[in-house]
């Protein structure tokens, strides 16, 4: 980055994927609520004020959130992008406000309470097992590819019932159908491959809830096509908006948890060192490590009327973007922010979310962290990254490593598992 760039500069290249938290810094302390031209946004960098912005639905709302995007385009490419403009403006999982939002996240509590999660334990174990022997004769493999994508885009479609042969598709489909997140105005052909993504997931959805309408069985999305077909949820588009999200909500951010997880113990080997010796502070670690590297450094609302935030006027209809990334740096939450300590604690980062919207998923992702992290640490020994230099998936909203090349001794296979059924 060029020393006397700009904020909207700064915000605007395609390095700041790769280290955003100097700018997140500057932003927080000298400019806590940022209206950038670029980002046609408010950024909001403080932790208390992206809380009190999450905390408050009612003025601060999730609806149409997507949508001032596509805004941003002139009447034309809005057109030639109907149906990709349309899809946003359904209210799905996590594109609604109660009362519709308390629908479908009570459906979804329903299967992912902490009790059910710790009940699929083996079966997480299992496969993380059998990815490792995948490679552990090698004594080399590429952490994102081998283990932590497959890892939770499995898992997520056993748990949903979603066709568990469709995995790496289904994975490069969601990647691509949210890649205009996260940046400014997003280039017609971003657009143009999210829309293409997004038509090809809806109708392999629409395929599976065709059947799950001939045989339902006992998973999130068969309590959804009921609810749907009882007259619970207004619209066929808003079932198949309502799966997409669940289905691809959360296996994306937990590839980016695992493959940043590593590098940082990688990149603060005293930090290793303490949880090799003390393999208990495995919890905190993974709190740290969403704090430190969150897999989804920002959200998005869209002012209901008129307010304002620390003395700056917002009009009604306005996108905010809630910089998630910068409020876990924020000093006046967290002592020595910058610095990386697995023992930190108490940790309250919002990497998951905070308030309604808390990520459903958490207890979910609570347990395939602690089995990857642990059985990676356990059975891959002397386990190295195997590079010094990193690419980024380019993008300001989901951040996550493409690839991580690792090293580690050769060892042995273990037996493997069965499925979640």
């Amino acid at each position: 980055m060029a020393p006397n760039a700009t904020i909207e500069d700064q915000l605007a290249s395609l390095e700041l994927v790769s280290d955003p938290y100097p700018l997140y810094g500057e932003l927080r302390e000298s400019h806590p609520v940022y209206w950038s031209e670029g980002w046609n946004a408010f950024l909001l960098t403080r932790y208390d004020d992206v809380v009190d912005v999450l905390r408050d639905y009612r003025r601060f709302v999730n609806a149409g959130r997507y949508t001032l995007f596509m805004e941003q385009l002139p009447p034309e490419r809005r057109t030639e992008f109907g149906q990709f403009y349309e899809y946003w403006t359904k209210p799905g999982f996590n594109l609604s406000d109660p009362p519709d939002h308390a629908l479908v996240r009570t459906l979804a509590k329903r299967f992912f309470t902490r009790r059910a999660m710790e009940r699929i334990r083996p079966r997480v174990q299992a496969l993380v097992d059998e990815l490792i022997d995948d490679v552990i004769e090698q004594g080399e493999a590429d952490l994102v590819r081998d283990i932590a994508t497959p890892l939770p885009a499995t898992i997520i479609a056993e748990l949903l019932g979603l066709p568990t042969d469709d995995v790496v598709w289904f994975k490069h489909s969601t990647l691509q159908y949210i890649s205009f997140l996260g940046t400014g105005a997003p280039e017609p052909e971003t657009i143009r491959r999210s829309e293409a993504a997004l038509l090809e997931l809806r109708e392999w959805i629409s395929g599976v809830v065709d059947e799950l309408r001939r045989e339902p069985r006992d998973d999130i999305l068969s309590a959804l096509v009921a609810a749907h077909d009882s007259g619970e949820m207004v619209s066929e588009d808003q079932l198949l908006a309502t799966c997409i999200d669940l289905a691809s909500g959360g296996d994306e951010l937990l590839t980016h948890v695992i493959g940043t997880g590593i590098l940082s113990l990688h990149q603060h080997p005293d930090q290793l060192r303490l949880l090799r010796e003390d393999p208990s502070l495995l919890p905190l670690a993974i709190a740290e490590m969403l704090r430190f590297e969150p897999p989804f450094q920002q959200d998005w609302r869209r002012t209901a009327a008129d307010t304002e935030i620390r003395g700056v006027p917002i009009p009604a209809g306005s996108i905010l973007r809630l910089m998630l990334a910068a409020a876990n740096r924020d000093p006046r939450v967290f002592d020595e922010p910058d610095v990386f300590d697995i023992r930190r604690d108490p940790n309250r980062h919002i990497a998951f979310g905070f308030g309604i919207h808390l990520c459903v998923g958490a207890p979910l992702a609570e347990v395939e962290l602690d089995i990857a992290f642990s059985t990676l640490l356990r059975r891959l020994n002397g386990l190295q990254v195997a590079t010094d230099t990193f690419e980024w998936h380019p993008s300001n909203g989901p951040r996550g490593l493409k690839t991580l090349p690792i090293t580690f001794r050769p060892g042995p296979r273990v037996s493997a598992g069965s499925r979640l059924n």
